[in-house]
């Protein structure tokens, strides 16, 4: 991850924040593609997900599942000084039109914040297609193992799991619409003698979410 990632800030700086965000996150593509800086909540640390690219539209997250997810600090410095650049070239821009066309600095703020996060360099919001192909050559460029963009999730996931996250948080930070997939998929990277005791209290937590809604 570390190695793919310096090697995007070299070869592939416009969409190093993606594959940051991809790998810092655990966001599924078409979550990332959707994404807009008002999703962000710098004072929470926290990512809203609230919507979904899918097939040129943009929908509701998978199940229609909203969450919050955690920013880690490498990833809240990136996407902070992406909208920042991203803040101070609207302004720079607004400036060079005739004073009498300028909107207000404030409206120019929000149009940013509602604009994609990520974007192409015309500023449309990124193709699936080229995203993945540009994933692959920079994995190609640092000398690394060609993986499935969607292999990202799964890396964030299984870092949480190494480093003692229980399965249920695991669960929600991925948005998976039950405990089982996440320990279908995922449980096996729990220590065995861990395993049994995740298990029991994340389906006590799943019944309880359910009960509860």
């Amino acid at each position: 991850m570390a190695k793919a990632l310096d090697k995007a800030k070299e070869f592939d700086a416009r969409n190093h924040p993606v594959f940051a965000c991809g790998f810092l996150s655990g966001l599924r593509m078409g979550e990332q593609i959707a994404l807009r800086p008002m999703d962000l909540d710098f004072e929470a640390h926290s990512i809203r997900v609230r919507r979904n690219y899918y097939r040129g539209r943009i929908t509701t997250p998978k199940g229609n599942r909203r969450r919050n997810v955690d920013m880690e600090p490498e990833l809240e410095k990136t996407l902070a000084a992406l909208v920042a650049n991203r803040r101070a070239a609207a302004l720079r821009e607004e400036m060079e039109r005739p004073a009498s066309e300028r909107r207000k600095k404030e409206k120019v703020i929000q149009a940013v914040k509602e604009d994609y996060l990520f974007t192409t360099s015309a500023g449309t919001h990124l193709d699936p297609s080229n995203i993945r192909r540009a994933f692959h050559a920079v994995l190609q460029a640092a000398e690394l193992t060609r993986i499935r963009y969607h292999d990202m999730r799964h890396t964030y996931a299984t870092n949480l799991l190494k480093a003692g996250e229980n399965l249920d948080d695991v669960r929600r930070l991925l948005g998976h619409s039950s405990i089982q997939i996440t320990v279908d998929t995922y449980g096996h990277f729990i220590p065995s003698k861990e395993r049994r005791v995740s298990l029991t209290n994340a389906l006590a937590a799943a019944r309880k979410e359910k009960q509860s809604a």
